[in-house]
């Protein structure tokens, strides 16, 4: 029996096409194998001790806010990872403390959380009853008090 001549060209082609459908499939493998690493990686990264909160940053704050905003801030964050760390709820948090207007936290890596605070000012003494409150430009109540401060336009 002899064997068929078949054409250089065809045998070429075919090769290429071989290694073609084998590139793919290393393609797709190192794919599928990178989609089941990157989870495990980040949860890894996640839970370890490389990205710990070690120290909290404080800008635009008053020295007794920016007190309260780092001790705030600590208890929530303490032995936590950045990346588990949930920016919007301790921003939500410090939103509601008296004299903050708005607070941002960020999360600087490696091992800061950076947090802006914006004050409030105290524009007002309001007198109601035998109470008195300081109050900020928009209405909002900064603290009480009994006697009014100097340097606030009073309001009876």
């Amino acid at each position: 029996m002899s064997s068929a001549h078949v054409d250089p060209a065809l045998v070429l082609r075919r090769r290429a096409l071989r290694r073609a459908e084998g590139r793919r499939r290393l393609a797709v493998l190192v794919g599928a194998v990178g989609a089941l690493l990157l989870p495990a990686g980040y949860w890894g990264l996640e839970h370890s001790s490389v990205f710990s909160a070690s120290q909290v940053a404080v800008t635009g704050a008053t020295a007794g806010i920016d007190a309260h905003v780092r001790a705030v801030i600590a208890a929530d964050v303490a032995g936590k990872s950045l990346l588990q760390v949930d920016a919007s709820s301790l921003a939500a948090r410090l939103d509601a403390m008296p004299y903050v207007r708005s607070a941002r936290v960020d999360r600087a890596f490696p091992h800061t959380v950076s947090v802006t605070i914006v004050m409030e000012r105290p524009v007002a003494f309001v007198r109601a009853g035998k109470s008195g409150y300081v109050i900020s430009s928009d209405g909002r109540v900064l603290r009480t008090t009994a006697k009014a401060p100097k340097h606030l336009a009073k309001l009876v």
